[in-house]
């Protein structure tokens, strides 16, 4: 609570005593930083963020739903950091996230995820044709859970 409504960056890491995004700013210009925390969801994310979002290291688990959280104004193409982060499903609704353009360091994520994310990346920026064929993709793969 009593945070600014607008600001130009937030940087929240290494507390894992941070369980909520809640009553936070709602306008970030630029880097929305909220790696190594203990969130557990997206709930009360600021809806606009600026070209980036790191979740990384969170106890976050479902990206399902995340376009109906957020958006980025970067129209380059914005990254989401998610090494370290447990997620299980809701991946491929990054794409429908406006401005997302792909996962960062995905060389550094490990198993499945990893896997997921490098078709999602391989498939973004290509629209509603990219989101089907992402999925087409991951249900080849036996990713499934992730769409």
């Amino acid at each position: 609570r009593g945070c600014p409504e607008k600001m130009s960056d937030i940087c929240v890491a290494s507390c894992p005593n941070l369980t909520s995004l809640e009553h936070g700013p709602k306008d970030i210009i630029g880097n929305y930083r909220v790696q190594e925390t203990g969130i557990t969801s997206l709930k009360g994310i600021a809806p606009k963020l600026g070209y980036e979002l790191n979740i990384a290291k969170t106890k976050i688990t479902s990206l399902r739903g995340i376009h109906n959280l957020i958006e980025f104004r970067y129209e380059g193409g914005a990254m989401v950091y998610l090494e370290g982060t447990p997620i299980k499903d809701g991946l491929i609704d990054l794409m429908r996230v406006k401005n997302f353009g792909h996962v960062g360091d995905e060389v550094a994520l490990e198993g499945d995820l990893r896997k997921a994310c490098e078709i999602i990346n391989k498939h973004a920026g290509n629209g509603r044709a990219g989101i089907i064929d992402a999925q087409d993709e991951l249900y080849q793969e036996d990713l499934e859970n992730f769409i």
